[in-house]
């Protein structure tokens, strides 16, 4: 995977198969369950979506991450897919970089995938729909990265894409949840990512549960990912806690950003979310 400007976010990934690291090709056949999830060709999770944005006159190239539908025109992604990394300029930070809300993409590109069974079981053919939206990044997006591209520190990681239209079809959007992460709590995880080994996984939509092993202020977590450091995954996907009424949203991948697997938690920003959210109904 090459990761745009320690977004964690893919750009001009390749395909899986065997890739190599120094000290020789490294073989990842029969792997990618193990180590990126299991593909959700079920359905199970269709309110992950595919977010691709580019901000104007600028060079960089484009971002594609993760994103979760929790209204039909509203998509919660991570502030640092939409948002460009620039040069900080506050005075004593050295070789540090920031993202923040003052150097975002205008809109993005939502792309929501539905899976079918082929004729006689053969296969599994994947059906999408396209739609544009305005960025809407929290206000008090801040996230600052040393110069190997590691988090100092990161504040309210978090932005909206409103939808010019609704999106079609049976795809129910998730829930937020009404209670926090807790350390050593196994939450499911759910991206389009593509990995440093593996490739673009072939543009799947997979989950795996992860264990949070550290809860951090003002809103990050920490998880334990498989067989670290191979796989770094995508951004913008949810992490989910499974209830016997569903799947509750309670936080936005970033474990690509930095070295480690870390999640932004949605309960510290349910005010804001919900300020959106009937901003959106008015």
């Amino acid at each position: 995977m090459v990761l745009v400007g320690g977004s964690g976010c893919n750009e001009n990934a390749g395909g899986a198969g065997t890739a190599s690291k120094a000290g020789g090709p490294v073989s990842v056949e029969g792997r990618v369950p193990r180590i990126a999830g299991e593909s959700d060709t079920g359905n199970r999770y269709p309110f992950t979506v595919m977010v691709f944005s580019q901000a104007s006159g600028t060079e960089q190239q484009g971002r594609q991450c993760s994103g979760v539908l929790i209204d039909p025109r509203l998509v919660l992604t991570a502030g640092h897919c939409v948002c460009m990394r620039q040069e900080s300029p506050a005075p004593g930070t050295g070789d540090r970089s920031l993202i923040d809300s003052s150097s975002c993409a205008r809109t993005a590109t939502v792309t929501t995938v539905l899976y079918e069974s082929g004729a006689s079981g053969r296969g599994v053919k994947s059906f999408t729909q396209e739609y544009s939206g305005e960025v809407r990044p929290h206000p008090a997006l801040k996230v600052l990265l040393d110069a190997q591209g590691e988090v100092v520190s990161s504040e309210a990681d978090l932005a909206f894409i409103f939808l010019e239209t609704p999106v079609e079809g049976h795809l129910p959007p998730v829930e937020l949840a009404d209670a926090e992460v807790e350390a050593g709590e196994t939450l499911v995880m759910v991206g389009f990512g593509s990995d440093e080994l593996l490739g673009t996984l072939g543009g799947k939509r997979r989950f795996r549960a992860n264990a949070v092993t550290t809860v951090l202020e003002p809103g990050r977590a920490l998880f334990q990912p498989p067989e670290r450091p191979l796989y770094r995954g995508d951004s913008g996907g949810p992490c989910l806690r499974e209830t016997r009424n569903g799947a509750l949203l309670v936080g936005i991948l970033s474990r690509g950003l930095g070295k480690q697997a870390s999640l932004t938690r949605t309960y510290p920003y349910r005010d804001w979310l919900r300020e959106e959210l009937q901003w959106l109904e008015r």
